[in-house]
This record gives structure tokens, C-alpha cells and sequence, in this order.
């Protein structure tokens, strides 16, 4: 095995252990069977269903071999009835380690039978953990999970096993294909201690949409929140703040998240600098009013932030919209009076600029495609008002400001 993947026999066994513990393993209330009468069990006769589901109870629940007599009845079982699959799981189930080629082919022919027996999924789990075969391990977790009435344990072990990054692959692609397990599943790794690193890469992966309503915020004043993201920031450890702020995120915010935070200007609340932050004082007054968007009244010839927010844009090509309606103002020295701009955290380079239109009417306006590239890890969008020669009134609405991704 490789380096990455040389832990993945501990996380198994631990995983297995907690399956075998909660006992999610119920052959015979899979479906309903016919029970034995009162007579046919006086004289010997009991239907072939609850027969081999209590031969697999044996070994699922109990974690008993069966008797011989009982191997030998699946064993006619698999013969008189071959469309059956539980003589096909115990076959499976039974066979010495030695016969682990033979075990696993019988078992998958009891999923084929029957997709939705969950002792054979768990078989699966088991048998892949040991070969160490993350992604198919993985793969049988999610079936038992989404299979399973009470899930929740399974969905910590699927938290938990993401820590690998064959698992988080097996992941993704099923969430990509539309899974409807997707919030249950972040819900449950948000509520974990995986690497926090490890969370962010699939809250993004998701299109950062967790569910966090349910998990209980890290406890703290808002204030002391404030200093342990300003702390993350400062240390450059963007991810890690990120992951902090989403779980601090009220539920009422959540459908805000995007690559800009609440870019309708609905006033969203959240902590800063994830969030907008809006200058009010010298030169004029910014706010957000849910019913027109950013409102900006401003007078001076000084250049000024008005609002802005941190960003977490991955390595790729983006571009700025913007919807927006201010009185006319003239543009004198070529410079538009008041922009958008996307910087660099790191370094405060300029990424890219547009400037909001300022001629009376209500329009959308997009800029030209940039590049974000590696390194750039965090990035600041700010509305500037640019310095002029002579001092100029601003005042009016911006409905959304959002970034595109660019294929």
C-alpha cells in the first residue's frame, strides 16, 4: 500500500467495531416472511424464509457459526430456491479466510438477488476494510447507510473514513451524481473531529451548502469569535477560519453562502470578514436594506472603502456581475468613480476591476474574465470610491454584486 492509504487498516477495523457494535444488522426484519403455525412447528415443519433468516441472524447479530445441520439446509436451500439470497449471504458469510475469492463471489451474487440485504453490505465492508480498499469500503458504507432506518452511527463512520482520500473521492462522485444523502452526510462530518481541512474540501466540493443547524457552535462570545477568526486570518490559515464561520453561521444565513456572501444584499447575518463589512461615517452612510440592496450616499474627492468581504475563490477563471442603479455622475479623469475591486489577500495584488454604473438607469453590468491562480488562497472584494479632482456626490443602489465562474 502506499503512504497515503497506510492507515486506512486502523480506520477499517475501528469502523467495522462500531457497525458490529450498534447493531444495525437485522436479517429477519428485512421483509415480511411467513411464520411458522402452531401445528407445522408440532410436527416439524417451519417455512424456508424464517429458517435461513435466523440461520443469518446467527451470524450477523449473534457473531455465531451456524450447526452444521443449518450450513447444510442453506446449503439445499441455494439449490431448490437459486433466485434466494440468503443462502448465498451465509454460503458466503462461512467460508474459511483461505476461501476469501469464493466468499466474496457469493456474496455478491446475494446483492444481485437482493440489492437491499444489509448483512451482505456489511459482509462487503468488512471484506473490503481488510483488503484495505478504501473506496469500495466506502462505497458499502453508503449502501448500508441509505438502507439502514436508524443511520446516523454509519453516517459518523462515513465522516470519520473520510479522512482518506479514496474514500473522499467515492464520496464526491456519488454527490456529483445527485445524492440524496448529501446534508446527512455534512451534517454528520461538520459534527466531527476530521481534520478541519478535510471538511472545508468537501463542504467546497459541495458548493459549501452544510447544514449546520444541528451542530452545536464552539462556545464563545461573538467577540471571542471575532479574535479567533481575526487570529486564523492573520496566520493565513483561511480554510480553517472558513470552517469556524460556517458553523457559527445562523440557519437563517445559510441559503446567503456562495463564492460572495449574501450577493443579494438581503442582510444576511453573519460574523465579518466573511460577511460584509460596510464603512458609515466621514463623506456619507452605507447600508443594506433588504427591499433595494447596498444603498450608498457619499460625498468627497478622497478615495474610501465602502464595503467589503473576504472570499475564498479556488485557482481558476472568474468574473464580476453586477446589478446596480445610482444618479448620474461624470467620469472626468478617466477613472470611474466607484468600483469593484478583487485583490490578492496575500500581497494586495489587483485581480481584477469593474466599474458600477453611474448614469441614472437600473442594469446589469458584467466584467471581463480573470485568472486566480495557485498561491492566491484568500481574496478581498471591496466597493471603492476612487479618488477625484473635485468632489462628487454617490448616491443609489447595488441589487447584487456576484463572481462567475468561467469555463
Amino acid at each position: 500500500m502506499t503512504e497515503t492509504h497506510s492507515p486506512w487498516a486502523r480506520r477499517g477495523a475501528a469502523f467495522v467495531g462500531a457497525l458490529a457494535f450498534v447493531g444495525i444488522i437485522t436479517i429477519s426484519t428485512e421483509q415480511a416472511r411467513p411464520a411458522a403455525t402452531t401445528l407445522g412447528r408440532a410436527i416439524g415443519v417451519v417455512p424456508v424464509e424464517p429458517r435461513l433468516a435466523a440461520i443469518a441472524d446467527t451470524i450477523a447479530v449473534s457473531h455465531r457459526q451456524p450447526s452444521a445441520e443449518d450450513l447444510a439446509f442453506a446449503n439445499r436451500m441455494a439449490q431448490r430456491q437459486p433466485l434466494s439470497a440468503l443462502p448465498y449471504y451465509i454460503a458466503a458469510a462461512t467460508r474459511p479466510a483461505a476461501a476469501a475469492g469464493t466468499a466474496r463471489a457469493l456474496n455478491t451474487l446475494a446483492l444481485r438477488r437482493d440489492p437491499r440485504l444489509r448483512p451482505a453490505w456489511a459482509w462487503r465492508v468488512t471484506d473490503r476494510a481488510k483488503a484495505n480498499d478504501a473506496a469500495a469500503t466506502t462505497s458499502a458504507l453508503i449502501r448500508l447507510a441509505v438502507l439502514s432506518p436508524d443511520a446516523a452511527p454509519i453516517w459518523s463512520t462515513i465522516a470519520q473514513v473520510s479522512a482518506d482520500p479514496a474514500a473522499r473521492k467515492e464520496i464526491k462522485a456519488e454527490i456529483a451524481r445527485g445524492a440524496a444523502w448529501r446534508d446527512t452526510y455534512l451534517t454528520a462530518l461538520s459534527a466531527s473531529n476530521v481534520d478541519r481541512a478535510v471538511v472545508f474540501e468537501m463542504l467546497e466540493s459541495a458548493g459549501k451548502h452544510a447544514p449546520v443547524t444541528n451542530v452545536a457552535p464552539p462556545p464563545g462570545t461573538p467577540d471571542d469569535r471575532r479574535a479567533f477568526l481575526a487570529q486564523m486570518i492573520t496566520q493565513r490559515d483561511y480554510e480553517r477560519a472558513y470552517l469556524a464561520w460556517v458553523q457559527w453561521l445562523p440557519a437563517a444565513s445559510q441559503k446567503a453562502v456562495g463564492h460572495v456572501f449574501d450577493g443579494d444584499f438581503t442582510g444576511a447575518a453573519a460574523l465579518p470578514p466573511f460577511a460584509w463589512e460596510l464603512a458609515d461615517g466621514a463623506g456619507g452612510a452605507t447600508s443594506i436594506a433588504p427591499a433595494t440592496g447596498l444603498t450608498v450616499d457619499y460625498s468627497g474627492s478622497d478615495g474610501s472603502v465602502l464595503a467589503k468581504q473576504m472570499v475564498l475563490l479556488p485557482a481558476g477563471r472568474y468574473r464580476i456581475v453586477t446589478q446596480a442603479k445610482f444618479d448620474p455622475v461624470s467620469n472626468e479623469n478617466g477613472a470611474a468613480p466607484l468600483s469593484w475591486t478583487l485583490t490578492c489577500a496575500q500581497g494586495g495584488t489587483v485581480l481584477n476591476e469593474l466599474a458600477v454604473p453611474l448614469d441614472g438607469n437600473a442594469r446589469r453590468v458584467t466584467g471581463t474574465p480573470f485568472a486566480v491562480a495557485a498561491g492566491c488562497d484568500a481574496q478581498t472584494l471591496s466597493l471603492k470610491v476612487n479618488s477625484a479632482d473635485f468632489a462628487k456626490h454617490l448616491s443609489g443602489a447595488i441589487r447584487s454584486v456576484t463572481i462567475e465562474t468561467v469555463k
